[in-house]
Order: structure tokens, then sequence, then C-alpha cells
């Protein structure tokens, strides 16, 4: 029995054709030549798709769930309740299929029809097409059914594609919505992908209201508001996520997001195959937005393949950091995409110009799309927050990247036992060398705990091995204590002697992305540019060769040795004094039989994992305890001293930051200035006469006037060939706010500190004083 609407269809020019009984195949072989009257078409019919038509096929429930709505423009009819398919009249030059690629470790999922989530066929491209409809029964046994009796409707071809694209997405979006507690970063993520395809925000909103209301999703006021927040981040030159975190919270591939972002829109489809493209224009703006999104996206085993490192690029390769110049950003830039350029109305594949590259690798913090990279690591390693990280890959909350080489089980909640063990595991390589007092031995400790807890503090101080004579073993220690956080035998440099050279030392080292900077067989160090680098956070410095600077984060571990080496005061305060001593003539005679492990180097390969154990152990033992902090104190290593001592007090260990203090070296320009000092705050008492009469010096003084005293008083100060007054000038800056302390007649403690005034245009310079107690044992011959 013919349905009013096969009549209908019929008298408007529309053919249909007979089918085999509960099938969708034609019954007859040249049923596209034949023409059938209604009597002659039995009850399983099917309409022809002719050129000029297009078959909405909607094969997800997702998607069949959306369409069934009520609101149909054009001819529909499904089965099972649902809408499975629309007629319309458009030209489609091609069939278009909404799927998903096949990919390795993708979710699997079952079913003829279980990649393709819609189908837009047509007959356009020349082979003939029907389409089962009701009155007719579907191989599965259901009786199909109209949901709107009209003939098809009149749409153009770009907005079909555009709608059923959109609605595509969403289905495949909704059946991998994340769950509770990762909804409102897959949110951020999504806004991200749609800001940075220039959506406008009102658009964002009704998506993710739509999204959020077909997922279940409670909070749909919340998550569509989203759009404003990622604008906000976007302009304050913070990153946002895309489509790496939303792939990653929906737990599908992200050439599945990939896929997505073409049926959306925001991206174009690569016609050379899978994968992002980058079409090249004369915007070198807009290509270079392109070339960031593909960044974005671009993974190597299944981690980012680029990474923002401070002001520069970086990529990761075996265990190591590398910055990458405009060389290596195009190699990486050729691997995560294809470019293509378009000649005689056809794209051809072409290599990243240099003018994008230059671009992006002058681009504004807000551009920049890729993760922020802050430590590599080949060992588990601990974050700020005391989570440990013990698997391969990044980790892109703390930013670290780990490229294990050695793989061990640390127990989650370590006993005193286990902790004991530990400690006896790690001081049995440090038992072999000749520390002189318990402080060195616990600072040899602290340099081998350091690398697995760097993410815990920001500057770190120098540990430097000084000893009196070659052969004591500090090279040694310094190898095998490093062997098992590096995974190699660190490399050693001799100190340079000019600050232009250290700087370049140093520019060098952190664009190498080394670890460790190790200066090794230092008889003087003094060098302003590496005590400077020691206390930074972000190291800076010119690239030699190109008139661009370096500005990298310091997470390097900082390690020097030498024999009775000179280090300047300036250096020594941000120092970790260690000193070995084997009380020989010739340490490197000593009967290798004394030795409990004879081949230590050998020794400490044999034992990576047991030494990485021991120490993670540790760690874990005082982070279970709550990352207590000590009472340890050094200034500019405030974060590090607290933290480190607060592990050695967790862990029973004595000795942490207690060098002994006649070790500090002298500082001839520190002598001289607590003599000018001195002299300045016995000046003001009147208890000397200054050379120029007239002047009062309870009164704050010019530096000339300072200069007058210290040549009446014969104050040994050389200021080279230095103006005399502008050097003077500079040294009582350098010292100003420094205390000095003295002993009085009394027998008390006097703390004198340069100050700084301004008078009629002019600085001026005064010592003030306070008597802070008593001293105990008077000296035979007080200051003052």
């Amino acid at each position: 029995m013919m349905d009013q609407i096969h009549t209908l269809l019929n008298e408007a020019g529309y053919r249909l054709v007979p089918l085999k009984e509960k099938q969708k195949r034609p019954r007859d072989n040249n049923w596209n030549e034949n023409a059938y009257s209604l009597d002659g078409l039995g009850r399983q019919v099917g309409l022809v798709i002719e050129t000029g038509m297009v078959d909405v096929d909607l094969d997800w429930p997702e998607l069949r769930a959306f369409a069934t709505d009520g609101k149909y423009d054009t001819l529909a009819w499904g089965r099972q309740g649902k809408v499975t398919h629309l007629v319309y009249r458009a030209e489609l030059r091609e069939p278009i299929t909404f799927k998903l690629p096949k990919v390795t470790g993708a979710p699997l999922l079952q079913g003829d029809h279980a990649y393709t989530v819609c189908e837009l066929r047509t007959s356009a491209a020349g082979e003939a097409y029907q389409a089962m409809i009701p009155g007719s029964t579907h191989p599965d046994g259901d009786d199909l059914e109209w949901f709107h009796e009209v003939v098809p409707q009149e749409v153009a071809a770009d907005a079909i594609v555009q709608t059923w694209g959109a609605y595509s997405a969403l289905a495949v979006l909704t059946r991998f919505y994340p769950g509770h507690g990762m909804r409102d970063d897959f949110a951020l993520a999504l806004t991200g992908c749609m800001v940075r395809a220039g959506w406008a925000e009102q658009q964002i909103k009704n998506f993710m209201t739509y999204l959020c209301r077909a997922a279940g999703d409670e909070e749909v006021q919340m998550r569509s508001e989203k759009a404003q927040r990622t604008l906000k981040r976007l302009e304050a030159g913070r990153k946002v996520a895309g489509i790496p975190k939303a792939a990653e919270l929906m737990g599908i591939p992200i050439k599945w997001m990939q896929e997505i972002a073409v049926w959306l829109g925001w991206k174009k489809r690569n016609p050379k195959g899978q994968g992002s493209a980058v079409f090249l224009s004369a915007q070198v703006a807009e290509v270079s937005k392109q070339a960031w999104d593909a960044l974005a996206e671009y993974q190597v085993e299944g981690d980012p393949g680029v990474y923002s490192y401070g002001e520069a690029m970086a990529r990761v390769d075996d265990g190591r950091m590398q910055l990458l110049d405009s060389s290596g950003l195009k190699f990486e830039l050729n691997r995560c995409t294809t470019w293509l350029v378009k000649e005689n109305d056809k794209w051809k594949p072409v290599s990243a110009p240099a003018s994008v590259v230059e671009d992006m690798l002058c681009a504004r913090r807000r551009d920049v799309t890729v993760p922020t990279l802050k430590q590599v690591s080949i060992v588990p390693t601990f974050t700020s927050d005391g989570r440990l990280l013990n698997e391969n890959g990044f980790d892109e909350a703390s930013g670290i990247f780990l490229d294990l080489k050695v793989s061990v089980e640390v127990p989650s909640k370590p006993t005193a036992a286990e902790v004991r063990a530990a400690l006896r595991r790690l001081w049995l390589p440090i038992s072999q060398f000749p520390f002189e007092d318990k402080s060195d031995r616990v600072h040899a400790l602290a340099m081998i705990l350091e690398p697995y807890m760097r993410d815990m503090f920001g500057p770190t101080p120098l540990y430097f091995i000084n000893k009196p004579a070659a052969g004591t073993g500090a090279s040694l220690f310094v190898e095998t204590s490093l062997y098992p956080t590096l995974g190699t035998w660190p490399e050693a440099q001799t100190p340079p002697r000019s600050g232009e050279e250290m700087k370049k030392t140093l520019t060098a080292c952190f664009a190498d992305g080394l670890r460790c900077i190790y200066f090794d067989n230092a008889n003087v160090l003094n060098s302003p540019e590496f005590a400077s680098a020691i206390t930074a956070e972000i190291y800076a410095a010119r690239i030699l060769g190109v008139s661009k600077m370096l500005r990298v984060p310091v997470r390097v571990q900082w390690v020097g040795s030498g024999n009775n080496t000179e280090l300047s005061g300036e250096l020594y305060r941000r120092t970790v004094d260690i000193r070995m001593d084997a009380k020989m003539a010739n340490p490197e005679d000593r009967d290798i039989a004394q030795f409990r492990i004879k081949d230590l180097k050998r020794w400490v390969v044999d034992h990576h994992a047991d030494q990485v154990r021991a120490a993670l152990t540790l760690i874990q033992y005082w982070v279970n305890a709550g990352m207590p902090e000590g009472k340890g104190s050094k200034a500019s290593f405030e974060a590090w001293a607290a933290k480190m001592s607060g592990l050695f007090e967790c862990i029973n260990v004595r000795g942490f930051l207690a060098t002994p203090v006649d070790r500090r070296p002298d500082d001839p320009e520190e002598e001289q200035i607590r003599e000018l000092v001195l002299a300045m705050h016995r000046a003001k008492k009147r208890k000397i006469n200054p050379s120029e009469p007239g002047i009062d010096w309870t009164k704050p003084v010019k530096a000339s006037t300072v200069l007058d005293l210290v040549t009446a008083q014969h104050v040994n100060i050389d200021f080279g060939w230095k103006d005399p007054a502008r050097a003077m000038g500079d040294l009582l800056r350098r010292f100003q706010g420094r205390i000095f302390e003295f002993e009085t007649e009394g027998g008390r403690t006097a703390r004198l500190a340069l100050s700084k005034s301004s008078y009629q245009g002019t600085t001026r310079w005064t010592v003030d004083a306070e008597v802070v107690e008593e001293i105990k044992e008077k000296t035979a011959q007080p200051a003052f």
C-alpha cells in the first residue's frame, strides 16, 4: 500500500524503485534505467538520490538523538523512534563522510559503521544511489517511519556540510565527554580551540550550552562562560589549552580531535592526507597562527614535540633539553604538519618558509601554543607539591619531562627501618672519601639528593669540594655522586678566567641543556658573573654571533672542585663548603685495600637503581611527614635551606649548614670597608680629628669628604686607575646596609652600618650604630 508521500514524491518527479524484500538492495539489476509505476513498486521501496540531491545518513545514535527534535525542515524518516535520514536538494560535488580514523591505541568501536558518524550521500560523482524509505522494513526487522512528509527542500550545500559537520562533532564530544573532576578543564580546552579559531563569544556560549545539555552536565552556565575567561587568559599573555588537552581528557587520540576540528571548521582539511596542514599565503601572521596550532597538536611518542623554555623554543631528545634555533624549529615544523602552497589551482607540498620560522621565534607569549618545559630528568623526580613522577613522559602541571634511564619501585610509605637502610646505602660510597668534618659528609649527601627535589625550590648554591692536594678524590666523588641522576659522567670544565668568557661558557651550557654545570681544577674562583648566575631565577645573556638574548630558567645543579681554591667572599656566600683531606703527601698512593669498594665507578653503574631508590625513599619519608621546613638558613637560598634542612632533621641527620666558621675566606675589600666604617664612626663620635676642619661628622657627609678621611687616617684603599671620588661613592653604595660587628670598650657588641641619604641634590653618607649584647669573653684590644 502506497503512502500519500509516495504519490507526492512521484508527482514531483522523484524516482522510486522497488527493493528486495527486507533488504536495501534494488530488486532489479537495471533499476537505474527502468521507470516504475506506483503500483509496480511493491512494499519495499527506495528513493533514488539524483544529482542535485543530498541524503544525510545519520549513523551514530547520539547524532540521531540530536536530529529527532521535531524541528524538521525537509523530508525525514527513521526507525525505532529516531531520525536516520534527511534528504535535501543541494549541489554537493561529491559525497562527504564524517568518519573517525582508525588509530592504534584508540578506543575500540564496535559495529559496521562504528567509526562513521554521518554520511552526506549524493550521485553527483556519477554513481547511482538510492535510499530505502518508509513503507519498507529494515533488514534488522524494524519498520521505517516518516518524521516529515514533504518533498526535499533546497538548501545551500555549504550549509549542509557545516551543520552536519558540527552535529557530528557534537556526537563524538558527547560520547566521550569527561567525567566529574575533569569537566572544567575540558571546557577550558574546548573554548581555547574556539577562541583560537576566531569564534565569537556568543557562538562559543551557544555551542558549549548545547554540548553540556546533550552530555547531561549540570553546570551548563559555568561551562558556557569559559569563553570570556579564555579570552582574558590570552589577553594576559597566558597559554590556553587546546586540541591535545581536550583529547587527553576525553581519552581519545589527537587525530580524532584533529578530525573533529576539521568538521567544526577550526582547521582546514589536509588535501594530501591525514594530519594537519598549513596553507601558505602572503599573510605571514595568519600562516604563523596555523603553524602554532599545528605545533600545539604535534606529538613525538605521545608527548609534545616542541616546548617553550623561558623565552626560547626547545625539544627533548635522549634525556636532554635542546634549545631550537631557526634551523631546529624548521626541522620540527616540517615534521609536525604538511606545508602547502597553491600553484595552478593545486596545492603543492613545500618546506616551512624562513619568514614564518623567524616570525614564530619572535612571537609574543600569548601567541605561543606549546607547553612550558622547566626540567628534564632521567630518574623519578618529586614536584614542588610533593608528587613523585615515576612514569616516562611530560607532566604538564610541573613542566617536568621524564626520560627514565632506570626504573625503580619506591615505597609509598617508607618505614623508619627502610629509611635507615636507604641511608646506609647512600653513606656507603660517601664513606670512601676523606671528608674533614661531619658537615662535609652531610653536604655531600645533600648534593646527591638535590636533583631529585630540584622542583621544590628556586636558586640553589654551589657545592664546592676543596682539598689540599691532587689525588684526594674530589673528581671521583663528583662523578660517582652525580652519575645516578645524570645517567652519565658529568662534563667537567675549567672555569674561564675573564668575565666575558664566563658569560659565553654559561650561555653555552644553558643552550646545551646541561643539568649540571661542573667546574673542575679551579685555582681561583672570583667571577661576579658566575656568582650572579648562581642566585638568578632566570639566566639572561646575548647569544654569540646573533643579536638575540637568551633568557631561560635556572634549574641546573652547580658543582665545583679544586686544590686549595681561593673563592671570593661573594662566591663563598653562595657556596656549600665541602672539604676533603687525606692527610698525606701523595693521596693518590693510598692502598686500594683500605677501600670497601675497590672500583667505585663500576660499582655506581652496577648499583644505579639501588642508589636512586635509596634517595627517593628518604625524600618520600619527608614528604609523607608533610614536608616540614627545618631551621637551616642561607641567604639568597632560603627555600633550599629550609626544605633541605627539614629533610635532614626528618631523617635524623645532623650537621647540615654547620660548616666551621674559620673556613670563611678573608675578603681584602671587606676588611678595608670595615676599617673605613670604624673610622667614620669615630669621626662621628669626635674620637678622631678629620683632616678638613669645619666638617660636621655628626651629620651625613659627601663621598669626597669620606675620601679625605681615608687619606688622613691612612686607611689603605687602592682604587687603581679609577677616579678616587667616584670609586669611593661606588664602594660605599656596594656596602650600603652591610652590618659590621665590633667590640666596645665596655665589653658589648656594637653593630655599625652605612646608610645613605640625600641633601641639596647630593648623596650623603653616615654610619648608624647599635649596641646589641654583651660579649662574654673580652678580647685584648677592644675596637672602641
